[in-house]
């Protein structure tokens, strides 16, 4: 990454995990194994993250982010730390997305 002090990738899936690894992340932290949030205050020396890319696609987390508020991010990780278990505290995020949420066109940009 180039001028990234410090690249962490949080990934739950191994093989995934394994390929960022050979890329040269840093960390590879797994949230349904690994306590995030303490790993990311160590490796930054208790500063936090000075960039999150968030790729759930999600508006909310992606709007939310770029005005400073994590709160969505943190309930996706939260959802997304177990999926395979009932959570209605976050019954929203099972809901299939309003036709205005609908993603028609992806593209790739660097």
């Amino acid at each position: 990454a180039h001028g990234a002090r410090t690249v962490t990738v949080q990934e739950p899936n191994q093989a995934r995990g394994a390929i960022a690894e050979s890329l040269g992340v840093d960390l590879v932290i797994n949230p349904l194994r690994d306590d995030a949030p303490e790993q990311i205050r160590q490796v930054s020396g208790g500063e936090g993250p000075s960039v999150i890319l968030e790729f759930s696609g999600n508006e909310r987390a992606i709007q939310g982010a770029i005005e400073g508020n994590l709160s969505v991010f943190h309930e996706l990780r939260e959802v997304l730390s177990r999926p395979f278990e009932t959570q209605p505290q976050f019954a929203e995020y099972a809901q299939p997305p309003l036709p205005g949420e609908r993603v028609t066109q992806t593209f790739c940009g660097t």
